[in-house]
């Protein structure tokens, strides 16, 4: 499927923004992997295998180290996709604004 749309969201950051805060820095030689998703009714198909697979890829293709994201902490079914796909889980990052705290796992894979 990614083949056929040929698109490509690859774009260079230096600070990580989450709820309009700066979170983390990106590393040399990291590829920091943002806002994927698949809608519900494409789920268990092996498409969100397919599309982290492929941004793999390509990551090892720009010569980075290592693949990084940040997921919800309550996303338990992504969670276990990265986990499944050799990510671990590194830090956890709390955010409060407006009374509100956003939880997030920074996962990474070595390549």
């Amino acid at each position: 499927m990614v083949k056929k749309l040929k698109f490509s969201f690859i774009k260079i950051l230096k600070n990580l923004l989450k709820a309009k805060r700066v979170i983390g820095i990106v590393r040399e030689g990291e590829f920091y992997i943002s806002n994927i998703a698949v809608y519900p009714e494409f789920r268990g198909m092996g498409l969100g295998t397919e599309l982290m697979l492929h941004i793999e890829k390509n990551a090892i293709k720009k010569k980075n180290k290592s693949l990084s994201l940040d997921v919800e902490v309550q996303n338990e079914d992504a969670i276990n996709l990265y986990k499944k796909l050799g990510f671990k889980i590194i830090s956890d990052i709390k955010i409060l604004k407006l009374r509100e705290t956003f939880k997030f796992y920074r996962m990474i894979k070595n390549l």
